[in-house]
């Protein structure tokens, strides 16, 4: 979004949930307040207020649903200038009850009054935005990634005397459905499916010991760049997340770099056929093993660069940009962003 929109000053208020949320990656030109490793609610909003009163800016686009919820419980910030994007509505959790899923979606309605603009990070969240509430004015921007030249079209196919090389990406936890990847390795074994196994990433300290003891090789945190030199090397992306907010951004990287996804179905992305969608952990070896062929690799590696050539071409992310953050008209834009982090993205004009 940073990269979107360079009409825009930006700033970002980082604000920790988690001891430890991995590493941020820092933008040339953009300003960066990390408040600490970990801050609390009453920190947050402290924070935020304070953050608000120096800098005053055009636009506040709270990024999450915790960032949100910030935002908006601020009644100092006018609610014509709050942006929220969920990056995936918590009610869409499937390791929540029903109840509480139901109380979050019941939130959102009544926050909605304090949003000026949905920025919806997918068609599917679009739509839910709009079953929500008509209070909010909603747009609907599209991921396009953005890789190093080198790295586009740069998968090579599996030779005949190398191992195929699995790699799964994101934080070890239950939206990423660690387990979900374990039973796939296992059903491999079981089958005589003989490959290489790599989670990027790190997380819950019991779902890495799981991985680690079926012989997944686990990186742990990786900078952006050398994340992407482990994924480019790899030959198949295997996306197993119980819940998404729309296409992954894993699997469009993979696209662009042509290494063929194998994506566990979900009602978000079923809509945008990228990748192999299979629907249990079976399914998936059954694809990895077909992938291990190289002429189906060859062929699925086509499909997906073809992908990410329509996705990367694609101005929808700009476009909605500029209509997000000139609401009201308010001249050259300025906005603050609060992530999944809890990131807080303050942007003043130019």
């Amino acid at each position: 979004m940073i990269a979107s929109a360079p009409e825009a000053e930006h700033t970002v208020l980082i604000l920790r949930r988690r001891p430890h949320f991995g590493h941020t990656e820092r933008h040339d030109g953009v300003t960066y307040i990390d408040v600490s490793e970990r801050v609390g609610v009453f920190q947050s909003l402290q924070q935020l207020a304070r953050t608000y009163r120096e800098l005053r800016p055009d636009i506040v686009h709270a990024q999450s649903s915790y960032a949100g919820t910030y935002v908006r419980a601020l009644l100092p910030i006018p609610r014509a200038i709050i942006v929220y994007t969920p990056h995936c509505f918590a009610f869409e959790r499937t390791d929540l009850s029903r109840s509480k899923r139901a109380v979050i979606r019941m939130v959102e309605r009544m926050l909605a009054w304090r949003t000026g603009t949905l920025l919806a990070a997918s068609e599917y969240e679009g739509r839910l935005a709009d079953s929500l509430s008509g209070r909010w004015r909603v747009i609907r921007a599209v991921n396009t990634p953005n890789l190093p030249d080198e790295l586009v079209g740069s998968a090579q196919s599996p030779s005949p005397s190398e191992r195929v090389r699995v790699t799964a990406v994101g934080r070890i936890c239950r939206q990423k459905d660690p387990e979900f990847f374990m039973d796939v390795v296992r059903i491999a074994r079981r089958r005589g499916v003989d490959v290489d196994w790599t989670w990027i990433g790190d997380g819950e300290a019991h779902l890495r010991a799981g991985l680690e003891h079926l012989g997944v090789t686990v990186t742990g945190w990786q900078e952006r760049a050398a994340a992407l030199q482990v994924l480019s090397s790899s030959h198949i992306c295997l996306h197993t997340a119980a819940w998404e907010v729309g296409v992954p951004m894993t699997v469009l990287e993979s696209a662009g770099i042509g290494i063929p996804s194998v994506v566990r179905s979900l009602a978000s992305i079923d809509g945008d056929r990228i990748g192999i969608h299979i629907d249990s952990p079976a399914h998936a070896v059954s694809e990895i093993s077909l992938l291990c062929q190289t002429e189906e690799w060859i062929k699925q590696s086509k499909l997906t660069k073809e992908a990410f050539t329509n996705i990367s071409t694609d101005r929808r992310m700009a476009n909605a940009l500029v209509l997000a953050y000139r609401w009201p008209s308010l001249g050259p834009p300025a906005q603050i962003t609060v992530n999944p982090t809890s990131k807080l993205h303050v942007a003043r004009g130019m």
